[in-house]
């Protein structure tokens, strides 16, 4: 049997399932998470209009809204009024979760080894490389600016700007016995493949190393993920794996999408997202998300309200 035709298969009897087991309920899934950036974020950094209107629909029929991001909290929160998550925030690819007002954090990992950290960083000057991020909660430190790395992550804070950032870490280390969540290096995008490839032999198994977007790689302690700490913030709500719809698109989500039983992967998905994803969509310049909610979320009575 064709592999397209075993998924639509899987997802009718997953659909029907739940329709069954809620009879009462105006919504299939209790729950969706979705990735912001190539997912639930347009080209042009906003979500679309469609997205806005059938969230705001699936809330109002009891549906409870997630979002899980690679991004930092300040990098996150211009979304919320939009959105509207009513379930905690996970962030830095999972090493990071807060309430759903982004307020009050819940859940923090970081790397424990200096030594380590001081390995990664020495990658910095790589061919292709542009500026390396150590992100805290609070803020991160980075090694340098220039008008590439402002215009594809945003203008850069002088306060965060730290040429020497082996020795910026190290005196966060020591003052405030804090060391970073995670490392993303802003790379271009013909050598993100090859500088992410390089990193991992040089960390090894020491540290996980994931190309989240054409033009990064992050390095993340060995179990933060977004799949792992999903499923304990979803676990901690009183929800199963099969309760939630998932949405993602880079090779951040990979494990998430491949964990969960129902995922989409966007149309503009990393390789091993969309194979690890139960169906793939339209890309985020489409309305595939709101497509998807409308036929396969909601049910009848929730469509037309």
């Amino acid at each position: 049997m064709p592999k397209k035709y075993f998924t639509y298969i899987i997802i009718l009897a997953v659909v029907a399932l739940s329709a069954c087991s809620s009879k009462e309920s105006l919504i299939r899934f209790k729950a969706i998470y979705l990735d912001l950036d190539g997912t639930t974020l347009a080209s042009n950094d906003k979500p679309r209009a469609a997205t806005l209107e059938i969230l705001e629909r699936y809330r109002n029929c009891g549906g409870k809204v997630g979002i899980i991001t690679g991004r930092t909290l300040p990098r996150m929160k211009m979304y919320l009024d939009d959105i509207k998550p009513n379930l905690p925030l996970v962030l830095y690819n999972g090493g990071v979760v807060y309430d759903a007002s982004g307020s009050d954090l819940m859940y923090k990992g970081e790397f424990d080894d200096l030594e380590l950290v001081n390995i990664i960083l020495s990658m910095k000057d790589e061919k292709g490389v542009h500026a390396v991020f150590a992100n805290y909660v609070e803020r991160p430190i980075v090694n340098r600016s220039d008008p590439w790395v402002e215009e594809v992550f945003g203008k850069i804070d002088e306060n965060n700007l730290c040429p020497n950032i082996e020795g910026c870490v190290k005196a966060e280390a020591v003052i405030k016995k804090e060391l970073p969540i995670k490392f993303m290096y802003a790379v271009e995008t013909n050598d993100v493949e090859l500088v992410a490839t390089k990193i991992r032999k040089v960390v090894r198994d020491k540290a996980r190393v994931v190309v989240s977007s054409p033009v990064s790689v992050e390095i993340l302690p060995i179990g933060v993920d977004k799949g792992i700490t999903l499923m304990k913030v979803i676990q901690d709500e009183g929800l199963k794996p099969d309760d939630v719809a998932i949405f993602g698109d880079s090779g951040n989500d990979t494990n998430m999408v491949g964990e969960f039983p129902v995922s989409m992967a966007m149309g503009n998905c990393r390789q091993s997202t969309c194979d690890a994803a139960l169906f793939k969509i339209g890309n985020n310049d489409t309305d595939a998300i709101a497509r998807v909610i409308e036929r396969l979320v909601l049910l009848e009575n929730c469509r037309i309200n």
